[in-house]
């Protein structure tokens, strides 16, 4: 069972004193905290908090930085349990963003909540992309579903794959160089691949979803599996211009998706609630 942390500890690993805002409104002030850019460290493992919310530090010379969450790690541990949560900075512009969309979540009924479409992530090791995907997907009103994510509940890893695909309507498929392969008789050259589950997940949903209802994103540089060679890909590029495709592919299909904020729906860009832009090697980074 978790422990609190003693004060000594407190004091030294958790320097910085943050404020809670939830999306309902409640507040919560004078949390123990590190923040370290992208990630803030929380030593009290009780608190009610998720994907959405908002974290506030006050420096010293009264200027406030706003964190809005994107995910949550909790770790149980003995001694020290705490939670690892990444964020993301945020600016005025992001800020007037998000109020606008807790309005238009406001606007929507409980029962409209629980009936949220879902759409499955396929991924590898490009955690930020994932991350990123999976919270565009959240402003657009979708249920992401992320399987590393889910309760293992004593099944192995096919089972639980079985289980949380037979229920999506959707599938997003991030082909991210995570690999390298080539030909054996030319071991010298080498290209960049996604990882063999994301191929394996990719054919799956092929079949079971059928090609309509997949959608892959290619970073630049990442070999194109050569059964499906000539299958539009939507490239994940430096100008966002990703979110504007997707959007359009997720609602030709049928799905409840709603229109982002301060973006049309042919030009969802960087306005489109939710942010990143890749580098030159195809991976998404915060801003």
């Amino acid at each position: 069972m978790t422990r609190a942390m003693h004060t000594s500890e407190m004091d030294d690993l958790l320097p910085d004193r943050v404020s809670l805002i939830r999306k309902n409104g409640d507040r919560t002030d004078n949390i123990l905290a590190s923040v370290q850019g992208n990630k803030i460290l929380v030593g009290d493992t009780s608190l009610q908090m998720e994907e959405g919310d908002t974290l506030i530090r006050k420096l010293r010379n009264g200027i406030e930085e706003k964190y809005l969450i994107l995910n949550l790690n909790y770790y149980e541990d003995e001694e020290l349990g705490h939670i690892e949560i990444d964020v993301r900075k945020k600016t005025k512009m992001q800020d007037t963003t998000n109020t606008q969309v807790a309005s238009n979540m406001a606007h929507v009924s409980a029962a409209n909540l629980k009936e949220k479409d879902k759409v499955f992530v396929v991924h590898g090791r490009d955690d930020s992309t994932k991350t990123i995907i999976a919270q565009f997907l959240k402003e657009l009103g979708l249920e992401p579903i992320i399987l590393h994510e889910q309760p293992n509940k004593g099944r192995t890893i096919i089972e639980k794959f079985e289980d949380h695909s037979s229920n999506v309507k959707y599938a997003v498929v991030l082909l991210t160089p995570d690999d390298l392969g080539g030909l054996r008789s030319e071991p010298n050259k080498l290209s960049p691949r996604a990882r063999q589950n994301v191929v394996f997940e990719m054919g799956h949903f092929f079949g079971s979803l059928g090609r309509g209802s997949v959608c892959a994103l290619l970073s630049p540089g990442v070999e194109r599996p050569s059964d499906i060679d000539g299958i539009l890909y939507i490239p994940l590029d430096q100008k966002d211009e990703w979110k504007g495709s997707l959007f359009r592919e997720l609602k030709a299909t049928g799905l409840k998706v709603m229109q982002p904020i301060n973006s049309s729906e042919t030009e969802v860009g960087l306005e489109a609630a939710g942010t990143g832009l890749s580098d030159s090697s195809g991976q998404i980074r915060p801003l």
